[in-house]
This record gives C-alpha cells, sequence and structure tokens, in this order.
C-alpha cells in the first residue's frame, strides 16, 4: 500500500498496544480520514458507502494490477 496513504505497521501497533494499556474497549489507531470512514460506513446505507469505496478506489488506481515481482512477470 502507498505510505502517503497509511501508517507504517509499527505506528499502528504502538498505538494500538497503548490504547489497550490505558483500558480503552476500541481503538482507531489509523490516520483522521480512516476513521472518518469507518464512522461513515456505520452511518451511512451500505449502498452508498459500496459506491464511495468503489469510486476512491477507482480513484486510486487500486482497481489496476501489477506484479510488484520482476522475477513473477510472464514468460520469465
Amino acid at each position: 500500500m502507498n505510505p502517503r496513504f497509511t501508517d507504517a505497521p509499527a505506528d499502528v501497533a504502538v498505538r494500538t498496544l497503548d490504547d489497550f494499556a490505558r483500558g480503552r474497549a476500541v481503538s482507531f489507531p489509523g490516520r483522521a480520514s480512516q476513521r472518518v470512514g469507518v464512522w461513515a460506513s456505520r452511518v451511512l446505507p451500505r449502498t452508498a458507502v459500496t459506491r464511495v469505496t468503489g469510486a476512491l478506489n477507482r480513484r486510486l488506481g487500486f482497481r489496476d494490477v501489477s506484479d510488484r515481482d520482476p522475477a513473477a512477470a510472464p514468460g520469465r
């Protein structure tokens, strides 16, 4: 995943463990935009969430398939 849009796994783990140590029942260690997405999916109808998510994924290019390992490319 693109690091511009996601947090590093180590940062998420640290925040989650901090929330656990504080006794919090729920932890949202991600960025504010990710927290809004979780909140919106609980409030909006499922069809609206599906349409918005699909449009966002298309805009970010997540529907395009690419292989990150050049050795696994066809013909090699």
